[in-house]
């Protein structure tokens, strides 16, 4: 027995802590000089001649952010490593800066095949003899012993424990379910050590038999890798000579009543990361926040240690780009096996596929830095990226870059630079923030199953959780994004720890999140029929979503409507607060100057620029509006649905006017629901606002193609998709009977002003009117007075508004003696 324990020591007894590269870091202790091998002094008094019933063990937890001496992890005889002199937990004899961590954690797991005499199975899970079960014993640490890599997790080793290795149902087992069990021993609970104090040192005592012991817990944002696990054999032997007094203890003659362990990993800074909008140049002129103030260059920029703040908005105006500008630190010694970014945008955002990545990494020589070197390039984009249009996906596998980055990491931090962009599209809804995460996961995350909406809903349940156990949420925020089958956001909604249950949440337009009893969970209303993924993005978790009733490859089918997402604390998965953007818009009404109630239709407007900021090229140019480069008139669907209009508009004005008092409930009626198809038809069709010179000597007449607002039949004209600024109406044609106005009408667009201030507007919409419509959320309109100057007679209203509407691109499309909503052409 002896000469077996003997001829394991040296394979079995070492601690093996991670291989680290020999790094020529200068620092005090000489780092060229080697550590003397074996490792760690054996003392007389920690030997026995005879078998001690238990080993007392001091395991001393070592970390370092520098490096530790060349052939680490060395051989170790199992006796005490002394600290520097005057010092507790400081090994500068290892390496540069290595000391004791406190608050680690190590699971104990025995080897155990069981002894029964009455059986004869010698599968594995028993033996006929206590020399059978020896013999299995080593077998089965042999094989965790070869491939630590495959065994260095408590999450791996338990299910181990129950389902034997390979853990895949139907796998033929190398080590069968029953065999490995938690140790039991003085110090261990559960099988589990009691934190390191602040030496690095937990304790525990263990009897004779086989152990693999894996690291189960490192403090919090301390290190990025935890140890590499080790086996024991106990008993153990002295591998030297040890001097007791004027004696000499002959090597392999005594036990070890206690063995020193120095399980090692080394400390890296935290991954950094942070996200905003892109520095503005000469191309993209200078930005405003969403009240139209500009945005100064010391406010933009990469923060690594304010991830977190509250970045400022960027407003945007509809087709407008929208650049970002994001950085990853990997810090020096950072150990993976893969890594992802995750980029995700809101519905008001499309994604514009042009993602660049470049490294600054420390060159060979160990002293330059390498800056903004290619990382991703249209060559090898399709090995790391996949791209959607509301966002990307990156993954890094260690065997992709083993040559590159593994290296680059050796030497230094490497910091991974993004620059994309996107750009607002037509499902901004007004002042409503368009949100770009991306979050930093230090694995492969779990894929996002489809969920089939339920009568336009979908509830979400949530949980969260801290090291598998229930626990409140430490997250302040997340945020939800609803992506259909084509890559595209429909709907997005940021959820505040501290909302209340019942708070209905605009989540896009005609779609909105009802928030549930606890932080995360909640209904989304208003969706389309189909399936749907459900993203979330969230600091210092990682989701697992789950179809409640789904079975794997099963035939029942799960319930529609329904999922749960189960989030798991990891401090190392790291989200930046988002960048957001903003659109914004405005609302009128026409309105007598007397000052009466009486509001006017048919007054026409163009949109001039008059924004004061900074590098503003637009200035005094008029709004138009296109349709991927194609004037809005000429799109197909908005023709089809203006001839429409005006076949029916011109059926009502060939009628007498006793006919048309007849006969107005039935062609207003007819003439609703064609105006609506025409003004749906046209925000369905635009994708671009851009701005043209006037014409004439003065530049004052609005180009052809400008963009024309008309007041329907509550007076109501309204434009969305502005940035922030300050802008002017230009009449074109006054209602019937009323002067047309001599100069512009002054307004400013930014957060809050779609909606109107109750104090000094008008109602935008009647609230008795004739569709029984009384909700005061149509909010207020800015007035926009006219003068009259004579009375039309009724026919002739009827028949000039009609005529002006076939004469230019409407937003609010309006009928004769009646309202209509009004919208935007």
């Amino acid at each position: 027995m002896k000469k077996k324990i003997l001829s394991l020591l040296t394979a079995f007894a070492m601690v093996f802590g991670i291989l680290v590269a020999p790094f020529t870091t200068a620092s005090a202790n000489n780092a060229d000089e080697p550590v003397e091998v074996p490792t760690g002094k054996l003392d007389a008094n920690d030997l026995s001649e005879t078998k001690p019933p238990v080993t007392e063990i001091d395991l001393y937890k070592l970390v370092t952010k520098e490096s530790y001496k060349k052939g680490a992890a060395w051989e170790h005889t199992g006796g005490k490593i002394a600290p520097d002199t005057g010092s507790k937990n400081k090994y500068e004899s290892l390496g540069s800066k290595v000391e004791g961590l406190k608050g680690a954690k190590f699971t104990f797991y025995k080897i155990n095949v069981k002894v029964n005499a009455s059986t004869t199975d010698t599968t594995g899970k028993e033996a006929k003899t206590q020399a059978e079960a020896d013999k299995l014993n080593e077998k089965y640490f042999n094989i965790l012993k070869a491939n630590p890599a495959n065994f260095e997790t408590a999450d791996v080793m338990n299910q181990i424990m129950t389902k034997g290795y390979p853990v895949a149902d139907g796998a033929t087992k190398t080590i069968p379910a029953g065999v490995i069990e938690k140790a039991t021993g003085t110090g261990l609970t559960d099988g589990e050590t009691a934190e390191t104090d602040d030496n690095g040192l937990a304790t525990l005592k263990l009897a004779d038999g086989y152990y693999w012991a894996v690291e189960s817990q490192v403090p919090e944002k301390v290190t990025s890798k935890m140890a590499v696990p080790f086996g024991l054999t106990l008993p153990i032997m002295n591998i030297k000579d040890v001097k007791k007094g004027q004696d000499t203890i002959k090597a392999g003659t005594q036990y070890l009543k206690k063995l020193y362990i120095y399980p090692k990993n080394i400390q890296t800074d935290n991954v950094q990361i942070d996200k905003d909008h892109a520095n503005y140049d000469e191309t993209t002129g200078k930005w405003v926040d969403k009240d139209g103030n500009e945005v100064p260059s010391s406010k933009l920029g990469i923060k690594y240690d304010q991830y977190q703040r509250n970045k400022d908005t960027i407003s945007k105006q509809l087709g407008q780009e929208a650049p970002y500008q994001s950085s990853t630190v990997l810090p020096r010694n950072y150990t993976f096996e893969s890594f992802t970014w995750i980029d995700t945008m809101s519905e008001g955002l499309t994604y514009n596929k042009n993602l660049e990545v470049t490294i600054d990494y420390t060159d060979a020589d160990g002293k330059t830095i390498k800056e903004k070197q290619p990382f991703i390039n249209a060559d090898n984009k399709a090995t790391f990226v996949t791209e959607r249009d509301n966002g990307y996906e990156i993954k890094v596998k260690k065997a992709q870059v083993a040559n590159t980055l593994v290296e680059y990491l050796k030497r230094g931090p490497v910091t991974f630079h993004f620059s994309y962009s996107a750009k607002v599209n037509n499902s901004a809804a007004v002042d409503k923030p368009q949100s770009n995460s991306i979050t930093f996961i230090p694995k492969e995350p779990k894929g996002v199953p489809e969920v089939e909406s339920a009568n336009g809903k979908i509830e979400i349940k949530k949980s969260w959780k801290k090291k598998g156990q229930d626990a409140n949420p430490a997250a302040k925020d997340l945020t939800y994004y609803v992506e259909d089958a084509n890559g595209k956001t429909v709907a997005s909604v940021t959820v505040k720890s501290d909302a209340t249950a019942g708070t209905v949440i605009q989540a896009a337009n005609g779609i909105t999140f009802k928030v549930g009893d606890n932080f995360g969970s909640g209904t989304f209303e208003g969706l389309p029929t189909g399936k749907f993924k459900v993203r979330e993005a969230v600091n210092g978790y990682l989701p697992t979503y789950e179809i409640p009733g789904a079975v794997p490859g099963g035939d029942a089918q799960a319930p529609a409507g329904k999922l749960d997402i189960i989030n798991d604390d990891n401090p190392d998965v790291k989200k930046p607060s988002e960048p957001k953007v903003f659109l914004h818009g405005k609302r009128f009404v026409k309105m007598d100057q007397t000052g009466d109630t009486t509001r006017l239709f048919g007054a026409v407007f163009a949109i001039r620029n008059k924004s004061k900021a900074a590098n503003n090229k637009d200035k005094d140019k008029f709004l138009v509006v296109k349709a991927n480069n194609q004037k809005i008139a000429e799109v197909q669907a908005v023709k089809d649905a203006k001839k429409n209009l005006d076949e029916k508009i011109d059926a009502y004005n060939k009628l007498t006017a006793e006919e048309q008092k007849k006969q107005k409930g039935t062609y207003d009626t007819a003439i609703d629901g064609l105006q609506k198809i025409y003004n749906d038809a046209v925000i369905a069709a635009r994708t671009d606002y851009t701005w043209e010179e006037g014409t004439g000597t003065n530049k004052n007449t609005p180009p052809e193609g400008a963009y024309k607002l008309v007041s329907d039949g509550q007076g109501r004209f309204e434009i969305t998709g502005l940035y922030a600024g300050d802008y002017e109406l230009v009449e074109l044609t006054a209602p019937v009977g009323y002067a047309k106005l001599d100069k512009p009408v002054a307004f400013t667009v930014k957060d809050g002003t779609y909606a109107g201030d109750k104090t000094k507007e008008v109602k935008y919409t009647v609230a008795d009117d004739d569709s029984g419509d009384k909700k005061a959320e149509h909010g207020y309109g800015q007035r926009v007075d006219n003068k009259k100057v004579t009375i039309p007679q009724t026919g002739g209203i009827g028949s000039l508004i009609f005529i002006v509407a076939g004469l230019a691109i409407m937003t609010g499309a309006f009928v004769a003696y009646k309202k209509s909503q009004a919208v935007e052409a």
